[in-house]
C-alpha cells in the first residue's frame, strides 16, 4: 500500500520513471513545474553521463510536456515558440538588409572616391591657376559690391539727415465751456495728489500749474515750410489713454510744436496740418523755418520687398539730438524746454 510520498521506480537498465501518487491521481493532468521534475529526475538517474542526461532531456521534455500537461499549457508553449521563431526571423531578416544597404553604400562611396581622384589626376596646373584667378575676380566684385554699399548708407545718412527735423511739443487741455485750463490739484504740501489709480489728479479750478504732457518725435522737410511725421507725434493725446478720458469728457487739446535742424540754431514752431485716417502720417508746416533747409528726396515708387532700409530719426529724444548738435543749440534746447 502507497503512502503520500512514497516513489515507484520502474525500469530495468533504462530510463527510469518515477511516479508521485500524491501529485499525480489516475486520470489527471500533470502541472508544467511536474512534468519538468519528473523529466530531470528521469535524466538523472537514466544515466551517468552529462551526454546521456542532455540527450534524454532533449527528447523527454517535449513527449512529457505535450503528453502529460494540460492543452492550455501546451498552446501556451507552441505560442511562445511560434513568437520566438517569428522575432528569430525578423531580426535575421532585418540584418541582412542592413548588410545590403552597407553594401550598396559601400559601393556608392567607392565609386564617388574614384570619381574624385579622376578629376585629381585630370586637372593640370594650368587649370587650377584660371580657377583661382576666376575665385579671386569673384571675391574682389563682391569686395567692391559690400564697399559701396556701406559708401551709400554713410551718403544716404550725410544728405538726408540734414533733413530730419527733432519735434519737441506739448499740449494741454482745456473745458469746452469756460476755456479754462485743466490744473493740477496740489496736497496740503504743496505736491500734485495722487489719485487712486496712481495718476495725478487734476480739477479746472485747481490751484496747480497746468495740466500738460510733453512728448518728443522726428519730423521731414519734404518741401519748402512743409514737413512729414507720424499721426500718433501730431497727436499724441489719441495715444494717451488718461488724456483720451478727459477728451470723451469734452475738454479740447491745445497743441504747441518746436522744431529743430541740425547745424541751424535756434527753434521754429510747427503746427499741424492734417493728419491721416488710413496710415500713421501728417503733414506739418512752419511758417518760420529756415528757407535753406535742406529737402529730403522722395521716391516715386514703393520699395521691393527685401530692399535694404535705413532707418533715421531720434527715438530717444532730446538726448540723441543734443549729442549731434552744438554747445549754442543745446543752450538754446534747455532755455526752452526747461
Amino acid at each position: 500500500m502507497l503512502s503520500p510520498g512514497d516513489v515507484i521506480e520502474v525500469g530495468s537498465g533504462g530510463p527510469i520513471l518515477r511516479v508521485r501518487p500524491e501529485t499525480q491521481p489516475l486520470g489527471r493532468y500533470k502541472t508544467l513545474s511536474q512534468a519538468m521534475e519528473d523529466c530531470v529526475d528521469c535524466a538523472r538517474h537514466g544515466s551517468q553521463t552529462l551526454a546521456g542526461r542532455a540527450r534524454i532531456l532533449a527528447t523527454g521534455v517535449p513527449q512529457e510536456i505535450f503528453r502529460q500537461t494540460r492543452p492550455v499549457v501546451r498552446g501556451l508553449i507552441i505560442g511562445v515558440f511560434l513568437f520566438s521563431a517569428v522575432t528569430i526571423l525578423s531580426l535575421v531578416l532585418y540584418a541582412r538588409r542592413l548588410e545590403l544597404r552597407i553594401d550598396v553604400e559601400a559601393q556608392r562611396l567607392a565609386t564617388i572616391e574614384a570619381a574624385v581622384q579622376a578629376a585629381r589626376e585630370g586637372l593640370e596646373d594650368a587649370d587650377l591657376s584660371d580657377e583661382l584667378a576666376q575665385l579671386q575676380a569673384g571675391l574682389s566684385e563682391r569686395i567692391e559690391a559690400l564697399e559701396d554699399r556701406g559708401g551709400a548708407a554713410q551718403r544716404v545718412v550725410s544728405e538726408a539727415g540734414r533733413s530730419v527735423v527733432f519735434l519737441q511739443g506739448s499740449y494741454t487741455l482745456r473745458d469746452p465751456d469756460g476755456d479754462m485750463p485743466l490744473r493740477m490739484v496740489l496736497d496740503n504740501s504743496g505736491r500734485p495728489a495722487i489719485g487712486p489709480s496712481g495718476a495725478p489728479l487734476v480739477s479746472v479750478g485747481g490751484s496747480g500749474p497746468e495740466y500738460e504732457n510733453r512728448f518728443t518725435g522726428s519730423a521731414f522737410v519734404v518741401r519748402a515750410a512743409l514737413l512729414v511725421t507720424n499721426r500718433h507725434v501730431a497727436l499724441p493725446w489719441e495715444f494717451d489713454p488718461a488724456a483720451r478720458d478727459l477728451l470723451n469728457q469734452g475738454f479740447r487739446p491745445e497743441l504747441q510744436m518746436l522744431g529743430y535742424l541740425p547745424g541751424i540754431e535756434g527753434p521754429f514752431t510747427v503746427e499741424l496740418v492734417r493728419a491721416s485716417t488710413t496710415s500713421d502720417l501728417a503733414l506739418l508746416r512752419s511758417e518760420n523755418m529756415p528757407q535753406d533747409a535742406p529737402v529730403i528726396t522722395l521716391g516715386d515708387s514703393s520699395p521691393a520687398l527685401g530692399t535694404e532700409v535705413i532707418v533715421l530719426g531720434y527715438p530717444t529724444g532730446i538726448t540723441a539730438l543734443i549729442a549731434r548738435t552744438s554747445a549754442t543749440m543745446a543752450d538754446s534746447l534747455i532755455r526752452t524746454s526747461g
